[in-house]
């Protein structure tokens, strides 16, 4: 991963979809852009490349069941991933840290995301068994 690379993403891992969005620092101003990719490994390509093209260096993924691995297994060689459960990220008024940041994208949802995140270990023997 490049350290050099100042974006961020947020994604929200569903069993058919992800809702994806990208904060970006432009001179000085920061941007936001969304967008939506099925689950499929094409459609997972796509998402990585278009993360790659925005700069992006940290991925934020939220999800209640295990739909995100094979998002995390994409996208774990190129971007700095941290997995989130939305029970451990409630944001105020009890809405999701994700939903939150989607409507608006404040950067303190992002570090309490980070603080409160998971990192699943690297498997060696993946797809082995």
């Amino acid at each position: 991963m490049d350290s050099t690379r100042r974006g961020i993403a947020g994604i929200d891992v569903h069993k058919k979809m992800l809702a994806v969005v990208v904060r970006r620092e432009t001179d000085g101003k920061l941007e936001y852009e969304k967008r939506k990719f099925g689950t499929t490994h094409k459609e997972i390509l796509a998402l990585a490349a278009w993360l790659q093209h925005e700069q992006v260096g940290h991925v934020v993924m939220e999800s209640t069941a295990q739909y995100w691995r094979p998002v995390w297994y994409g996208l774990e060689a190129h971007f700095q991933l941290h997995l989130s459960h939305p029970l451990k990220t409630l944001a105020p008024r009890g809405r999701n840290a994700i939903s939150e940041m989607r409507s608006d994208w404040r950067i303190g949802g992002v570090r309490a995301i980070w603080r409160r995140a998971s990192y699943p270990e690297r498997s060696k023997g993946r797809g082995a068994g």
